[in-house]
């Protein structure tokens, strides 16, 4: 009588600690033992035939995921094997002030809150890379920043409005009947 002793099926899930919302994310899902596999994900069973596996995750809050078991055409492992990703917030810059009147002459900085990167819009185009943005005439601006963790924001629209001065010419003499 010949036994054959087979080596239990293993797995080591690794990939990214840290997203932005929104963002996705890949787990490396590494095998070992004699394909097909099937395993247990986060209570999902899912059936691989490679020992070296991608799988794309979209986490919407920090989330670990979890391997309950794993199994080969011969053997079947219990598995405690976990991956956590942090899911980071998106930034929501504002813009100060968001709307703002401006007489000739004048000029107004626009300004959001502390962030790594900042880039100033007007009709979809670049103006400016500044934290603080000078006005001086009519513009309508939208701001995308970038927070330490990496995580892209886009504000929403501000508005300056340039009005001209009106000048009102008042004569120094006056009379009734239009004589000089």
């Amino acid at each position: 009588i010949q036994i054959d002793v087979n080596a239990l099926p293993t797995i080591s899930i690794t990939g990214l600690d840290e997203i932005c919302k929104n963002d996705t994310a890949y787990l490396n899902l590494t095998l070992s033992g004699t394909p097909p596999f099937t395993l247990e994900l986060n209570g999902i069973i899912n059936s691989y035939n490679n020992l070296n596996n991608m799988l794309a995750v979209m986490p919407n809050s920090t989330t670990t995921y979890k391997v309950s078991f794993v199994s080969d055409i011969f053997c079947l492992n219990d598995s405690n094997k976990t991956h956590s990703i942090i899911v980071n917030p998106l930034p929501t810059p504002i813009i100060e002030p968001e709307f703002y009147e401006i007489y000739p002459g004048e000029e107004i900085s626009l300004s959001a809150e502390e962030y790594s990167h900042y880039w100033w819009y007007s009709n979809d185009s670049l103006i400016s890379e500044n934290k603080i943005l000078i006005a001086d005439s009519n513009l309508t601006t939208y701001l995308v920043v970038e927070d330490e963790k990496g995580c892209i924001g886009i504000s929403e629209v501000a508005r300056v409005e340039y009005i001209a001065r009106v000048e009102l010419f008042i004569p120094n003499t006056f009379t009734p009947n239009n004589d000089e």
